[in-house]
Order: structure tokens, then C-alpha cells, then sequence
């Protein structure tokens, strides 16, 4: 490395990533200082598309999108808002035509070696590289500071919230010298030199390197030194240095401060660390980023709590309470809530109080939000939850212009979204499409065709489809800023739309291996139109998978969304005599199946059975075939006949035949009296009851035979195998409406109470049960009555004080 010339000037800004206080003040250090070139903490990757910052189509927020072609899922994000340090950097550089570099460790770097750490043994060294349980309260220490250092230094003075602090210090600070970035400077250092340091790694031979976090970190703080160390061998006299704080102590190699030096390694071990690392083939990009993935809440490392806060300071330097109030009162004017001007200006003055009685400059965001809550939002949550959805995260997403590298799918994709004036939005929406309409459909068409490419934009609700008819569809969309990384990796299928989704659908095909998943993937494929050829051979594939399949619940479970294709499939035009042939087959191996696949269950396949004919039955109700409604009967009634079959599934094949008229009620009560006989173990008849009661418990309140057996049979149960069988018993009940239940509470209630020696007997209301009588103990009675009326009492009293 050659020697500093005279004159040489080299500035660290240790910033947090994010931070409108930090921007500001280094906005007018660059402005005052004019350096000759900018070393900025970020991807070397990125430089490449760094002049496309300057296009006006590019506004913030945004990120740099670093991927290797070969592993897309893999890919990184380096966001950048319009308040973050790094973007003032770069618009510093690209106005004022500065050399900019990218001074973190290389992707094609930090790719390999991860790929290293996912198929390596782990080594000793690795497993005791960083600090884990702590042997003592130093070590403890240590470890926090690593950790969280503004943690650390909140707590110092006097803090419990390190966001607090950070902001009354650094963020609301109106001081734009480079005393901010001195002090700073100076934190770090002694937290560094307090702990031991993080740097020192053991030198090894070994090729490849060893991977483990802390070698990780030192690798890239020794690739910061040496881009430094390059910058000052090209003569540069002026040299700015942004980057993280924690970093800042070890990335000044001029310093003379020989304390200070002991952090730093010399260029020689920073070139044996770097000394043959594996790489990769690396791409960047620009890519829309959003608000609420800039918020630490969302999983950011680098996050921040509040950043529309944030970008608020940034905008508005001066009087930022009375705007940010002002714009959250018009926030709830506009939602038709309360919020007048007197309103506005007495939360200012109490967040100013709170400010003052806290020993703070000015209210931060905790006291805004306690004045607002207080004044603004009179102590309800509600709104001052909108305003907190609404501005200090919200649902800002930003631009990249249409001249950044992408992937052919992507830009496809992007002028289908423009063409059909589908805008993206990190905010949820809900759309109705009618299907009749070019538009709509094309709408629609491109919501299914991105599902099946894992890019799931639009959830179809299914509720409201069905209770509209068939040519309307409500669609919940939201989008994600992940979704371009799964753009990217689909690529791979194809270069446009419809390729990649004609091969999407071939791939999961081809991996299928159950009817139901084949059944659902052209459930999804018939509205996303796919090539009719690929339709086609997707098909056969169920066809052929129906014909050696010998799972009889697969199939059953395959009817209604078969049934659905065939229903609701004509409204796009879409030929079904496929899917009509793959039907009836399905069907007849049913039918033959059925029978005697019942005859030895136990509860749970009983359960999952009951719930295979509930499919078939509903498919059957939707495609109304005659004839086959009538082979679906005969064998349910088969199954009823069958004292071999499980209880649930009798109980419920004889509901099934009563609701659609096959037997009589006269036939009904035959079958109930047999199938409650007392003669049959309770148990048994208690699973006939619950597969019977399936469903709606009106066939209970208006069957009055069905009624008068049910109470018959439950006064002859001894009184330990009712609690035996009551669990099972309101598994059953448990499945009707509250509606009914009360009905049934009604049904039940007695008129008026007759003693007889030391029972009382309760008359029904009903006339169906005058024929049974329920005999309760008076003397058990007796014992809860005191604690009944206390509490009746006091209820009486509540809704008395309630009424006045």
C-alpha cells in the first residue's frame, strides 16, 4: 500500500441505517467537506445500476436486489428510503458527478461461502465462535453489547428504550456539524474496545475457508479496510466513509491513536482472510420496496420502529408536531370521525407537557401518540391504531424506472399489470370481477395464472363467489415485494406469462401423486386458460391416475372439485367432456368401493368417511344426474341395512336418505326405533345419534317422532353411562346453530313444577313428550339454590343499574 500523500483527508460517518437525523447531518457534511469520492457500505454488485438512481421514474422507497442467477430464492434486499443515509450518499454522488463505490464483503463471495455452510460439518471453532451461554456477568455483557450496542448506550443514559433515545439524540437533532458523527464514533469505540474483539478470528490454511458468523463479520469489515486502503492508493485526497456505526472504529486505518489501532488488523491479515474465497455469478437490480418491510416489526434486521415518523422529520425540519397532528387529524376527518381544530392544538400542547415533564427537546413519537390517544382519539385505541397503520407505517411502495435490468417474466408481467390498469399496492383490496366482461375476465385470468406461479396477488373469496352466482368473482389482493424474487425464480419456466405458467403446471403435474392434488391443479388451471394442449395433458394425467388408483377417500374427495369444473368451467368457455368422462368413472369405482370399504371402522376412519360421503353427496346435489343420484341412494341405503357398518356412518347415510324423500317418515321412525333399540349397546346407538344429528338440528325440532325415541331413549340410561356417553353426545349438538339450540332450550322448558315425595316433575311444552316424564332430586336441587339466587341477584342488579 503506498504512503498517504500530504493533504490526504479521509471522514467516517458511522450512521444507522434509516435515520432522517443521521441523513440531515450528512447531507451538509458532504456539502461542506466536497470529498473525492464516497465509500458507502453496501453491495459492490450494485454499482453497476447505481446511475439508474438518478432516473425521475426511480422514487423511494426502493431496494438493490442482489441474486445469483443459478438459486434466485436466495437472493438478498438492500432497501433504501428517501431519509436513509446511504440514498443521500448516492444523490450526493450522481449530483455532484463523485465517484461512488460499494465497500462491503462481495456477494459472489458471501453466496459461496453460504452455500459452504449448508453442506459443512460443523467444526469446533464454529461451535465456540460466538459467545453462547455466558460462564459469567462479563461475558454476559460482552455478548449484549455485540448484540444490540444502542441497547447498551440507551440504558447508560438513563433509557429503557433504545428507539427513544437514539431519536431525542440523533434523530430529532437540529446540529448539522461533524460533531454528531464524532460522538458516535467515539460510542463505538469504547463498546469495541470493551469487548473483545470481534475481529480477531484464528488464522487457518484451510481452503475453503471456514465459515462461522464471527469469521463472517471480520470478513467483511477486512473487505471495508482494503476498499479504503484501494482508495487512497488512487490518490483520492478527500475521502468520505459511510457506514454502519458498529463498524466505523475498525475501518479508520489512518488513525494514530495507538488505543484505538490495537482494533484494527494490518492489511496483511485482512489479505490472508480474504485469501481465497469461493465465488459465484451474481445479478442486481433495482426493485420496488414498501413502508412496512422498512419497519423493523417486519423481520428487518436494519429496521426501523416508525418510518413514516421518520420520513415526516426528514421532510418537515421545522413545527413536525403541529404537521404530523394536523395530518392525523385529517387522517380520522376523512374516515368521518371527530377531529376539530380545537382538538388538534390541545394534543399539541399536551405532547409538548408530556416532552417537557420527560426532560426531552421536543415530543417524540411516544409522546404524540400518548397526547393523540388522550385528546385526539378520546382513550379509544381504534383510531389511534388507524393512525398508526396509516402514516407511521402506511402503504407507500415505490418506483424503478422501466430501463432496470429485469427478467423477461417480470417485464411481461408488468405490462399485463399496466395494460389491464392493475395497480400495485401494499394496501389490501378487494375487487369484484364480472366475468361476462373482456376486462374482467383478463382481470381474472391473470390473478389465477400468477397463484399457480406462487405469486399469490389476489386470494379468491371463495364465500362470496358462490353466493353471487357464477359470473361474478371477489378477489382480495395485496402485494408483496417478495413476489419479484418468485417472478425471478419462475423465469426458469418461462420467459413470458404464459409459458411459465404452461410449465408450472407440467412440473407440478409431473410431481402429483394423488388424485385430489391432480383434481385442484386443474381446478386452478381451467380459469387461468391455460394452452389447451397443456390442458389436455393434464387431463389424461388424472385420467390415467383415476384408472390405477386404489385410494376410495382420494377419490371421493375428488368429485366436487371435479363438479365445480364442470358447473362453473362454461362461464370462460372451457370444454369439459374430459372432465364429465373422468367423473363418471370416478363414480362407478365408488359406487362398487363403497360398501364394503365401511365395513370395519374404527372412530376416527368412520369420522373421515362420513366426511368422504358428505363430498360425494354435495357433488352429486351440484351436477343433478338423475341416474346417478339414484345408484348414490340405493347404495347408502345398503349401508343403513348394515349392522356391520360404524354407527356415524349409518346415522348419517339415513339423515342423507330422509332430506331428499327417498324414505318416508313412516319408514324414519322404523329406523329410529331400531337403530335406538335398548337391546343395542349405548355406545353404539350414541354414534347411530351423533351421524344421524350431522348437520342442521332442524330435522331435531320439527320430527317430532325423531324427538319423543331421542328422550326415550336417553331417560332409560343409567346415570353412569349418560356421563359416559355425554361427551359424544354434545360432540354432536355441538355442530347446530346457536338459533336452534335455543329452540331446542325452548322446546324442553317446563310450564310448572309438581312435588311428588322427593322428586318434582317438570311437564314438557311440547305434547310429543307428555308420554315422558323427567324426574329430578329435589334434594340435589336444594343444595345449589342459595348460590342460584345470588347470582341471579346480582345480574337483576347490574341490568338495573344498566337501565338508569
Amino acid at each position: 500500500m503506498k504512503s498517504p500523500v500530504s493533504g490526504l483527508r479521509s471522514y467516517l460517518f458511522g450512521i444507522r441505517h434509516h435515520g432522517p437525523g443521521c441523513s440531515r447531518s450528512l447531507a451538509a457534511a458532504l456539502e461542506r467537506l466536497r470529498p473525492d469520492i464516497l465509500l458507502v457500505e453496501g453491495p459492490p454488485e450494485g454499482e453497476e445500476v447505481l446511475k439508474l438512481a438518478a432516473d425521475a421514474e426511480m422514487k423511494p422507497p426502493v431496494a438493490l436486489l442482489v441474486y445469483p442467477p443459478e438459486k434466485p430464492d436466495s437472493a438478498v434486499f438492500y432497501p433504501f428510503a428517501s431519509f436513509s443515509p446511504e440514498w443521500i450518499a448516492v444523490q450526493y454522488s450522481l449530483k455532484n458527478d463523485v465517484p461512488l463505490r460499494f465497500m462491503d464483503l462481495p456477494w459472489k463471495h458471501r453466496f459461496a461461502l453460504d452455500e459452504q455452510k449448508e453442506t459443512a460439518e460443523p467444526t469446533d471453532s464454529d461451535k465456540t465462535d460466538e459467545i453462547g451461554v455466558e460462564q459469567n456477568v462479563e461475558k454476559s455483557f460482552e455478548q449484549e453489547i455485540v448484540d444490540d450496542p444502542l441497547a447498551v448506550l440507551s440504558r447508560a443514559a438513563g433509557f429503557d428504550d433504545s428507539e427513544t433515545w437514539w431519536e431525542q439524540v440523533v434523530e430529532q437533532s437540529r446540529n448539522e456539524s461533524l460533531e454528531i458523527f464524532t460522538g458516535i464514533l467515539e460510542a463505538m469505540t469504547a463498546l469495541r474496545q470493551r469487548i473483545a474483539d470481534p475481529s480477531a478470528v484464528e488464522k487457518t490454511d484451510e481452503t475453503p475457508p471456514v465459515f462461522s458468523p464471527r469469521r463472517h463479520e471480520a470478513q467483511r469489515e477486512a473487505s471495508m479496510r482494503q476498499m479504503i486502503r484501494q482508495a487512497i492508493k488512487d490518490d483520492f485526497q478527500t475521502i468520505a466513509v459511510v457506514c454502519g456505526a458498529w463498524h466505523a472504529p475498525v475501518l479508520n486505518v489512518l488513525v494514530e491513536d495507538e488505543t484505538v489501532r490495537k482494533l484494527i488488523p494490518s492489511q496483511k491479515d485482512d489479505e490472508t482472510l480474504l485469501k481465497g474465497l469461493p465465488r459465484t455469478k451474481i445479478m442486481a437490480t433495482w426493485t420496488p420496496w414498501t413502508f412496512s418491510r422498512l419497519a423493523y416489526r417486519s423481520g428487518y434486521g436494519a429496521g426501523v420502529a416508525v418510518p413514516g415518523w421518520y420520513e415526516h422529520l426528514s421532510t418537515s425540519p421545522d413545527r413536525a408536531v403541529i404537521r404530523w397532528i394536523s395530518r392525523a387529524a385529517r387522517l380520522l376527518r376523512a374516515e368521518s370521525l371527530d377531529a376539530s381544530s380545537a382538538n388538534v392544538i390541545e394534543t399539541v400542547r399536551l405532547a409538548e407537557t408530556l416532552a417537557a415533564l420527560r426532560s426531552r427537546p421536543m415530543p417524540g413519537i411516544v409522546e404524540i401518540n400518548e397526547a393523540m390517544l388522550t385528546v385526539l382519539c378520546h382513550g379509544e385505541p381504534s383510531p389511534l391504531q388507524l393512525i398508526r397503520n396509516r402514516l407511521e407505517t402506511g402503504y407507500r411502495i415505490g418506483s424503478v424506472p422501466a430501463s432496470a435490468p429485469a427478467v423477461p417474466l417480470l417485464r411481461d408481467i408488468e405490462s399485463e399489470q399496466k395494460r389491464l390498469r392493475m395497480k400495485v399496492s401494499e394496501e389490501i383490496v378487494t375487487l369484484d370481477f364480472d366475468l361476462r366482461k373482456d376486462t374482467d375476465r383478463a382481470k381474472s385470468r391473470l390473478l389465477y395464472r400468477l397463484n399457480l406461479l406462487g405469486v399469490p396477488w389476489g386470494i379468491l373469496q371463495q364465500n362470496m363467489v358462490r353466493s353471487t352466482g357464477t359470473f361474478h368473482e371477489f378477489w382480495q389482493l395485496q402485494w408483496q415485494v417478495e413476489f419479484v424474487v418468485r417472478i425471478i425464480e419462475s423465469n426458469t419456466l418461462g420467459s413470458t406469462l404464459v409459458a411459465a405458467v404452461t410449465g408450472a403446471v407440467q412440473k407440478r403435474a409431473a410431481e402429483a401423486t394423488s388424485l385430489p392434488e391432480l383434481t385442484a391443479l386443474i381446478d386452478a388451471a381451467i380459469p387461468a386458460e391455460i394452452s389447451p394442449t397443456a390442458l389436455e395433458d393434464l387431463l389424461d394425467r388424472l385420467k390415467n391416475e383415476a384408472a390405477v388408483s386404489s385410494d376410495l377417500s382420494g377419490m371421493m374427495q375428488t368429485l366436487p372439485p371435479l363438479v365445480d369444473i364442470l358447473r362453473y368451467g362454461n362461464v370462460r368457455g372451457t370444454k369439459t367432456e374430459h372432465v364429465e368422462q373422468v367423473f363418471d368413472a370416478l363414480f362407478e369405482r365408488i359406487l362398487i368401493g363403497l360398501a364394503p370399504s365401511c365395513g370395519t371402522l374404527d372412530d376416527d376412519a368412520a369420522e373421515r368417511r362420513v366426511q368422504d360421503i358428505n363430498a360425494v353427496h354435495s357433488a352429486l346435489q351440484l351436477r343433478g344426474h338423475t341416474e346417478q343420484t339414484s345408484a348414490w341412494y340405493a347404495v347408502l341405503a345398503l349401508l343403513t341395512r348394515n349392522d356391520a357398518v360404524h354407527g356415524l356412518v349409518r346415522g348419517r347415510c339415513s339423515r342423507i336418505l330422509y332430506e331428499s324423500g327417498t324414505i318416508s317418515e313412516e319408514e324414519l321412525s322404523t329406523t329410529l326405533s331400531l337403530a335406538l333399540s335398548p337391546a343395542l349397546e349405548s355406545i353404539k346407538v350414541a354414534q347411530w345419534i351423533q351421524g344421524f344429528l350431522h348437520g342442521s338440528g332442524q330435522m331435531l325440532l320439527q320430527f317430532d317422532p325423531l324427538w319423543t325415541i331421542l328422550n326415550a331413549w336417553l331417560c332409560t340410561l343409567d346415570e353412569d353411562v349418560f356421563t359416559e356417553l355425554l361427551p359424544l353426545l354434545r360432540r354432536g349438538f355441538s355442530e347446530f346453530s346457536a338459533p336452534e339450540l335455543r329452540m331446542m332450550g325452548a322446546k324442553v322448558k317446563p310450564l310448572s313444577v309438581t312435588k311428588t315425595g322427593e322428586t318434582v316433575v317438570f311437564p314438557s311444552q311440547s305434547s310429543v313428550l307428555s308420554t315422558a316424564e323427567t324426574r329430578v332430586n329435589l334434594k340435589r336441587i336444594e343444595l345449589v339454590l342459595p348460590m342460584l339466587r345470588k347470582i341471579v341477584n346480582k345480574v337483576g342488579d347490574n341490568r338495573l343499574k344498566e337501565s338508569h
